[in-house]
């Protein structure tokens, strides 16, 4: 039988890291997007203002999100675990069920939906206590918040732990043949049309964005206060 030489706590911890570290950089991209990329210019300042306060409540949500994504799955974790460490020692590969494989299989699309999904009530959060009642704030704030640091964060997550997931697999598919286990899994195709989104259309689509709110500015008449979005 194929054997990982990683202990699975080795393989979990750096999963830990990669998820946390991935969001941390999400969250510092969209937070430099916010404050230096997507305000106009005032006076001679390009540079948004942040109180200490909004910085403060922006840190601790961004730790809070990130806590319960590195923890929102632990009990198929602890599965996954505890079948890894008894087909370790040596019981046969066989034996194992195909619901334990399909969790295995799942370990990827999980871990992105998760992130996305934080990145999603991150949007919410900010969006709707950052101006109640403001549907103009809200879909900026909810669209660069998810746009940004989420659309990104989450193709990072997805392509790194299927490369940290690698050496799992071979335990519980010492024979390979995991075509056999229905369960979503991205094609090849379906990943190079990913990075070609995020190299070629991505970049794209927030250079309109910021071009639509550079232009919208300019009708604005001059003896009118700019509208603020933020």
């Amino acid at each position: 039988m194929a054997e990982s030489s990683l202990p699975f706590k080795a393989i979990d911890r750096r999963l830990i890291v990669l998820n946390v570290g991935a969001n941390l950089i999400g969250a510092l991209l969209t937070f430099l997007f916010f404050s230096v990329v997507f305000p106009l210019p005032t006076d001679q300042a390009s540079l948004r203002r942040l109180s200490p306060l909004s910085l403060a409540a922006f840190v601790v949500v961004m730790i809070v999100l990130i806590l319960i994504g590195s923890f929102w799955d632990k009990r198929r974790n602890d599965q996954i675990r505890e079948w890894y460490n008894r087909l370790q020692d040596s019981k046969p590969g066989a034996e194992v069920p195909v619901a334990v494989q399909r969790v295995v299989l799942g370990a990827n699309p999980r871990a992105a939906i998760a992130s996305l999904l934080l990145w999603v009530m991150a949007g919410l959060f900010f969006g709707w206590f950052g101006s109640p009642g403001s549907w103009n704030y809200f879909l900026v704030a909810f669209g660069g918040i998810v746009g940004v640091g989420g659309v990104l964060t989450t193709a990072v997550v997805y392509f790194a732990t299927d490369l940290l997931w690698r050496p799992v697999l071979p335990v519980f598919f010492p024979a390979g043949k995991m075509s056999a286990v229905r369960t979503f899994r991205l094609s090849a195709l379906g990943r190079l049309l990913i990075v070609f989104g995020l190299i070629a259309l991505w970049p794209s689509v927030l250079l309109v964005a910021l071009s639509l709110q550079r232009a919208r500015a300019l009708l604005i008449p001059p003896t009118q206060p700019s509208i603020r979005t933020s």
